[in-house]
């Protein structure tokens, strides 16, 4: 039973996996990373391949199937990469205005070209925001560390001291 589970999973770990592909192809394409849209191509297909050999039906995952609504998230969350990186690939930043840019820059119309503008506007001093962008998060990964290893030692001096009466004058029993 649980094998049987497990199988059921993976394979709808595959189907989820080919609908982040396709998304995240259709925003590479939208800023004309052909790099990226090629990427996300073969990670489809490795995962139409599995499904293949699990005995899926090829119509439910084809070529020509769209699986994007089984990724329920905004289409910039399928992508690992940037899609202004041409060059490269490059980590997409955590900067939320960055995403939200790049997410409108998908849309047709006005956002989309103010997205645009707004994206060439920052280009020139986003290496800055992700540089400080990234100080941040290590600046907050070694607070984290810090205070698990604080915490972690104060368990360790007050294990096996603990009573009735000291966790009553804790104000854990209100």
């Amino acid at each position: 039973m649980e094998a049987a589970q497990a199988e059921l999973d993976k394979m709808f770990q595959l189907r989820l996996d080919i609908a982040k592909a396709q998304t995240a192809y259709q925003v590479y394409k939208a800023y004309g990373n052909q790099g990226l849209m090629d990427a996300m191509h073969e990670m489809a297909e490795a995962a139409r391949k599995e499904l293949k050999v699990q005995g899926v039906r090829e119509a439910a995952y084809g070529d020509n199937v769209d699986l994007t609504p089984y990724f329920r998230r905004a289409a910039i969350e399928a992508c690992d990469s940037d899609p202004l990186c041409m060059a490269q690939p490059m980590p997409l930043p955590l900067n939320p205005k960055y995403r939200l840019l790049l997410s409108l820059g998908v849309q047709e119309g006005i956002m989309r070209d103010w997205a645009r503008t707004e994206l060439t506007r920052l280009s020139a001093i986003e290496p800055s925001l992700q540089s400080a962008e990234d100080m941040q998060q290590k600046e907050l990964q070694e607070k984290v560390a810090r205070l698990r290893s604080a915490a972690a030692s104060r368990i360790l001096r007050t294990s096996g001291s603990c009573s009735r009466r000291s966790i009553e004058g804790s104000g854990f029993n209100r």
